[in-house]
């Protein structure tokens, strides 16, 4: 009777190591889709910082576009008052 059980045991020990061992197979797996998963982050979150400094220099840009445009609507009103007086004479 006890050379039985012990051969149970040996049996749910073996049995327990091989289900430990599959554990441990999907933990790397796990682990290594973390790691990628993490790398990927990383880059597409350095992506998005990039982005927002290019959008700040874009938005300088226009704000240095727009003063420097800003006078046009004065000078159209200008080139028809000239025009108009000249067509006048």
């Amino acid at each position: 009777m006890v050379i039985n059980e012990r051969d149970i045991l040996g049996t749910q020990l073996i049995k327990r190591n091989e289900e430990l061992a599959n554990l441990y197979e999907k933990i790397k797996i796990q682990q290594s889709t973390l790691t990628k998963g993490n790398i990927y982050y990383n880059e597409k979150y350095q992506e998005v910082e990039n982005f927002k400094v290019k959008i700040g220099i874009l938005k300088h840009e226009i704000g240095i576009s727009n003063e420097e445009t800003s006078c046009i609507p004065s000078m159209d009103k200008e080139v028809y008052l000239l025009e108009k007086e000249i067509l006048d004479q």
